[in-house]
């Protein structure tokens, strides 16, 4: 068996803490949890009360997750959010990496790597 060489060249990030690298390490080093007690709508019946969710962009919240950055807008419906959430994440990686497709060969021995809890439900 052969070994080669992997490079970890960009990352990106979605999470209950926020979205893009720096603004959750950011958070992660203050001492932030994206943890929060859900309304009681929507824990009606269910003994866990906290959960971590992905915050959405607003004014408050600048941290939070736009899915215009990976897919056009036109695109959401068709896609559930956690793969919206996905896409933004290799987005922001391939971005981080400043890679760029210049040939078939490059494409070939490149990889994204993604992991999601949960989704599609």
């Amino acid at each position: 068996m052969t070994t080669r060489r992997i490079v970890v060249t960009g990352m990106g990030i979605v999470s209950p803490l926020g979205c893009r690298v720096e603004a959750v390490w950011s958070r992660l080093l203050r001492g932030q949890s994206g943890l929060a007690t859900l309304p009681e709508e929507v824990t009606e019946g269910i003994a866990s009360k906290v959960a971590g969710v992905v915050p959405s962009l607003t004014p408050d919240c600048p941290w939070g997750f736009d899915p215009a950055l990976a897919v056009e807008p036109k695109d959401h419906k068709k896609m559930d959010r956690f793969s919206l959430f996905a896409l933004a994440a290799a987005q922001e990686a391939l971005h981080q990496a400043r890679w760029q497709s210049d040939s078939d060969s490059a494409r070939d021995r490149t990889a994204t790597i993604v992991a999601s809890g949960v989704g599609g439900f």
